[in-house]
């Protein structure tokens, strides 16, 4: 009996045993999963220098995009530039050297896993001492681009040494004005030099396009002391001058000189348009009420003798407007008549806006053409959007499209293009290295198929919003060609879109604007994975706040859409 006893035990002890090793083994190889790590390095750079610091992603699988940046001290170092790599291919960059931040996108469309590069920041020692290069990773995700990467953070730092060899920290010292022209008028993209001539150090200052604004952010004591003299090197357009000023100590306790606005000496200059906008670039004056005619509205500097006049190959056609002194005459209006009142022939017709001042040589602009078109022309466009959505270009009444070549331009401070994808067009090339600078190219062409006709869908564009307000979606058609041997170029006619951009509003998955019982279905499509119902506003799907899209979130909006008590909030 007590040998039965024992035996009993052994069995039952072996059984245990047989049970505890699987699940130990299974413990076992899900501790040794690891989340992947983001790491920028420790680096050292000379006063003046440049380095680069790459951002490596560490034990990662199936790499597919990625959003960062990178924080760091504007008056130590400035990033000068962002380089991707075979196994990341950076889509958008912008670096914002006043505020010390860089913020970076990347993708692997085919995925890549392993210890890789994630991008390569080069910056551009300033000033002298050390700065923190800080990292915050707001996306990782693999090729679906739907499943987050787990991973962890290795900040690093950059050291720069030389003047005081590092050791003292660096203050920094701003410097910004504004600058206007010879004429009055502000200047726009000025060049501004700046040179410490108790040091011969120089500096150019940052503008922004389109602005009369720059500012320079030195480092004290490194860079500049109550004493030294700065001489201005200012360059707008056909205008230079030269302006000194002496930093005083008041100056240094102040930390700048701030609004220090250089103005041009007055002289004679030629007058100039300060204003001329064309409305329609493309009329079809055939009295349907569409795009009959034309506005032209220009603003000169000072009060001349003007005229506008409509000039084809042959010279003026139509004189549409003359003044012996204006400055800011009414808009015109031109409905592709000539001075005998007939309709012209179809083609390009060129503006010349001529001014004289009486002093100097007369001024004329003949840069602006307008095309008159039978409405039978192919128009070239793209729609409004708002939110995550994916707008196509479109092309009605398109005869016989061999290969077409547009440039879409657009606010990259509202919105960011991260995607294109082919339409009915046999191939499709984009240009995506641009999109962080508001623009993309994308070109289509026809290879083993005819010409394509009727209504043609050029190309599908991916569209996010990186900040609220909204922007012009605007198209230039470089190449719009048959498919003949010739390839003979077409008439068209563009219609630009507008998107509006901000903060995704939860429920709307479509990405329209509103919340209402379509979302619902849409939801519920997009969990069956419905054709045509495959893309999908993420951060608004998740409506109940379980962390998942799933058929509950279906349910969920369609009975807050409702009313229903309890489902008042979406989280």
């Amino acid at each position: 009996m007590k040998r039965m006893k024992q035996s009993m035990a052994q069995v039952i002890t072996i059984f245990v045993v047989m049970m505890l090793v699987p699940m130990i083994a299974g413990s076992g190889s899900s501790s040794t999963a690891s989340a992947t790590t983001v790491s920028i390095g420790d680096l050292t750079c000379d006063a003046g220098g440049t380095v680069t610091a790459e951002v490596m992603l560490k034990d990662i699988r199936n790499y597919g995009t990625g959003t960062m940046s990178i924080t760091y001290n504007p008056a130590v170092v400035h990033v000068t530039g962002v380089t991707g790599n075979t196994n990341s291919t950076v889509t958008a960059h912008n670096a914002d050297n006043t505020a010390g931040v860089v913020s970076i996108s990347a993708w692997n469309i085919g995925g890549v896993s392993g210890d890789i590069e994630f991008v390569s920041v080069t910056f551009e020692a300033v000033g002298t001492g050390s700065t923190p290069l800080g990292l915050d990773v707001t996306k990782l995700r693999d090729t679906s681009k739907t499943t987050p990467i787990l991973f962890e953070v290795t900040n690093g730092s950059i050291t720069v040494s030389g003047g005081n060899g590092g050791t003292e920290p660096q203050l920094p010292f701003v410097i910004d004005g504004c600058v206007t022209g010879s004429d009055g008028t502000p200047c726009s993209d000025p060049s501004v030099k700046i040179t410490n001539t108790n040091t011969g150090v120089s500096w150019d200052a940052t503008t922004t396009a389109g602005s009369d604004y720059y500012m320079l952010v030195l480092g004290m004591p490194a860079d500049i002391n109550s004493g030294d003299a700065l001489q201005f090197n200012v360059t707008c357009g056909s205008d230079s001058s030269t302006t000194d000023r002496t930093i005083a100590a008041d100056d240094i306790a102040a930390g700048g000189i701030f609004n220090f606005d250089i103005t041009f000496a007055q002289g004679n200059p030629s007058p100039t348009l300060v204003t001329y906008t064309i409305y329609n670039s493309t009329i079809s004056p055939n009295g349907d009420g569409v795009m009959d005619d034309t506005e032209i509205d220009v603003k000169f500097s000072e009060s001349v003798a003007a005229a506008i006049n409509i000039e084809n190959a042959t010279g003026v056609i139509k004189t549409l407007y003359t003044s012996a002194s204006v400055k800011d005459p009414n808009p015109k209006i031109w409905d592709g008549t000539d001075d005998g009142d007939n309709t012209v022939a179809y083609g390009t017709y060129y503006v010349n806006v001529t001014m004289d001042d009486g002093v100097n040589p007369v001024v004329f602009d003949n840069t602006r053409s307008i095309i008159v078109a039978d409405t039978s022309v192919a128009v070239i466009s793209i729609g409004d959007g708002v939110g995550n959505v994916t707008l196509p270009i479109g092309i009605k009444n398109g005869v016989d499209v061999g290969a077409c070549d547009i440039t879409l331009t657009f606010d990259p401070a509202v919105v960011n293009v991260t995607g294109v994808t082919g339409g009915d067009m046999d191939i499709t090339v984009a240009n995506l290295e641009h999109a962080h600078e508001g623009l993309v190219r994308i070109g289509t062409y026809q290879s083993g198929n005819q010409g394509l006709s009727g209504e043609i869908t050029f190309a599908n564009v991916v569209l996010e919003p990186v900040n609220g307000g909204n922007c012009s979606l605007n198209l230039s058609v470089v190449t719009f060609k048959d498919a003949t041997p010739v390839g003979n170029q077409m008439p068209y006619i563009v219609r630009n879109g507008t998107y509006t951009g901000g903060v995704s509003m939860n429920g709307d998955v479509n990405g329209n604007g509103i919340v209402d019982i379509h979302d619902a279905m849409y939801l519920a499509k997009y969990v069956l994975k419905k054709p045509g119902f495959t893309t999908i506003d993420e951060e608004a799907a998740d409506v109940n706040g379980d962390g998942e899209i799933k058929s509950s979130d279906a349910m969920y909006l369609a009975k807050h859409v409702v009313g229903i008590s309890g489902y008042e909030e979406l989280k």
